[in-house]
């Protein structure tokens, strides 16, 4: 059973991890980024959760350690669609550009050197609502913008420019 004691601890370490990642990426990005990402998301809970209990004792240390490598591996899972330049992204990123005015698929393609990658990917965003096509022009609906400001924020918190990997 979780205990507040072990939420709090799981969730304490996994934002000490991440932390220590924005400023490791802040100061120098590695080249291998998914390796040090893992490594510093199995080392950072394990020392997080030793120190602590050296202040606080935890009714089970190893819950504790499962919840942050929880929080942490789907962390690492996420972190390439967010730092990798994303067809998908940049093609909401595009539009959002555009504000409420929308613009045309043909105005998108000056963007894109692959038509193929273009059509697949705006049926993708039609079909699971993220854009919306109206009289010939293409609009972000409520979900794309939400979508699109995770990965804006994660980009910015990291240090990421937009639009490049």
């Amino acid at each position: 059973m979780i205990t507040l004691d072990v939420l709090i601890s799981g969730v304490f370490c996994f934002l000490i991890s991440l932390l220590a990642h924005v400023i490791w990426w802040r100061i120098k990005r590695p080249k291998a980024q998914i390796q040090a990402l893992v490594s510093l998301f199995l080392v950072f809970p394990l020392l997080g959760l030793t120190c602590l209990m050296q202040f606080f004792p935890l009714r089970d240390f190893w819950l504790s350690l499962a919840l942050a490598y929880s929080f942490s591996f789907s962390y690492v899972l996420f972190y390439p669609a967010a730092q990798a330049v994303s067809p998908t992204l940049k093609l909401i990123l595009i539009i959002s550009k555009f504000s409420y005015s929308g613009c045309s698929a043909q105005e998108l393609k000056k963007y894109f050197n692959t038509k193929d990658l273009l059509q697949e990917r705006f049926d993708d965003l039609v079909q699971e609502g993220f854009l919306r096509t109206c009289h010939g022009k293409i609009n972000i609906t409520l979900r794309g913008r939400v979508f699109l400001s995770f990965f804006v924020a994660l980009r910015v918190i990291l240090g990421l420019e937009q639009g490049k990997g």
